[in-house]
């Protein structure tokens, strides 16, 4: 039964904590969406995170700036709760 359709009633402690999206995709080793307070996404596997963020550079004398995307590979990070806006599933690896 998917959690989507499961009354809260019958969810355990597990299920029903702010990041047991995030331990159940450690327990089932799949992908996980993490946005954080700082604007950066967290894309990736526990041990293998890929970090996104869009920079906008200082412009010039009346020059138009275009932000551009950056990233950058974590091996292992340490997430605290207090930065953790929203954590989802991979919905494409998920549904299988």
């Amino acid at each position: 039964v998917s959690l989507l359709n499961k009354p809260g009633r019958q969810m355990t402690l597990e299920e029903l904590q702010p990041l047991s999206v995030l331990t159940r995709s450690v327990k089932n080793s799949t992908q996980g969406l993490i946005n954080r307070r700082n604007n950066r996404t967290l894309l990736g596997w526990v041990r293998n995170l890929k970090e996104m963020w869009t920079q906008v550079p200082k412009s010039g004398k009346g020059k138009k700036s275009n932000g551009f995307n950056k990233d950058h590979c974590i091996s292992k990070m340490l997430l605290c709760k207090d930065s953790v806006t929203v954590v989802s599933q991979n919905p494409h690896i998920a549904c299988k």
